[in-house]
């Protein structure tokens, strides 16, 4: 899980899998996590810049809606809140239980069929089996009206609620009541980012991720558990923004920062915890019923 380093500044950079130097990822390389609490002090009072190229960058995925299906995309912004792509940020919307808690495929693997798109008159559109499809716009004219409180693993945020039409379509989709549907405008508060272990990024913010703006992972790391498990998991599975190739399994574990192009930096915050998700079969929408690649992921 990483968090972008832009100061105090709002700017919007690009990251594209069409050039070169703009796919190319370095990386300033941490010792072991014994350690890893001090060196990381001494790095960022020193400000150390040395950087050593680790790979480049093999795809990048948008997820407008949290737990939906994802936008894989050539090119897209870089925000402080994570991946945007044609003014549609990453899991800007969410649907919610009776409770207003985060409705995810942990209770509904079927979300992973819904499917999103920007079409052509600038709206999100959502497409699932057998439903016709929702439309949204990508910003609400009234961001003041219909604000409620939902949370996302127990963490309070706010949220616009998207109306009857969107909360009937899930709701029939998913053959379950109560269901809401909420988007996060830009005059809602976000989330603040909090670190599970030390980070020197202290002021990150996030919208209905779980826990920061952005997740990056390595191909090398999805071939290595699919060498210890009885079924094939892909990139689907795992759900990151941003997918490295041409370095060693689980090597992104140990970047401190890291520098994709020539403009645009991350700082590591914290591992992605292990979970169910990865689980469910992206494309058919049904757990595992031996719940792989979870139970290898929690053995080792």
């Amino acid at each position: 899980m990483m968090g972008e380093s832009l100061g105090d500044q709002m700017w919007h950079l690009l990251i594209s899998l069409s050039e070169d130097h703009s796919a190319r990822v370095m990386a300033s390389l941490m010792a072991g996590s014994f350690f890893k609490h001090c060196i990381s002090v001494w790095f960022h009072r020193n400000r150390c810049n040395y950087f050593v190229t680790v790979g480049r960058v093999s795809a990048i995925f948008c997820y407008p809606v949290k737990s939906c299906r994802w936008l894989s995309v050539e090119r897209a912004w870089c925000t402080r809140l994570g991946i945007s792509y044609k003014d549609v940020g990453d899991r800007q919307w969410m649907f919610v239980r009776p409770n207003n808690a985060f409705l995810s495929q942990r209770q509904e693997p079927k979300m992973s069929l819904i499917t999103p798109n920007v079409d052509e008159e600038d709206c999100l559109q959502l497409e699932a089996p057998e439903m016709k499809p929702l439309r949204l716009p990508k910003k609400s004219k009234n961001q003041k009206k219909n604000i409620i409180s939902c949370s996302v693993w127990g963490n309070e945020i706010s949220g616009q609620d998207c109306g009857d039409e969107a909360a009937t379509w899930i709701c029939d989709y998913l053959q379950k009541d109560g269901y809401r549907m909420v988007y996060s405008g830009d005059n809602l508060e976000k989330r603040n980012v909090k670190p599970k272990q030390y980070s020197p990024i202290q002021n990150a913010q996030c919208v209905y991720q779980d826990s920061s703006p952005y997740h990056l992972l390595s191909q090398a790391s999805i071939d290595d558990i699919n060498s210890r498990i009885n079924k094939e998991v892909t990139v689907y599975n795992f759900r990151p923004n941003i997918l490295v190739e041409g370095c060693m399994a689980f090597d992104e574990d140990c970047w401190d920062e890291i520098r994709i192009g020539t403009n645009v930096t991350f700082h590591y915050i914290e591992p992605c915890s292990r979970c169910l998700l990865p689980s469910v079969e992206p494309n058919t929408g049904e757990k595992d019923p031996e719940m792989e690649p979870f139970k290898t992921l929690q053995s080792n």
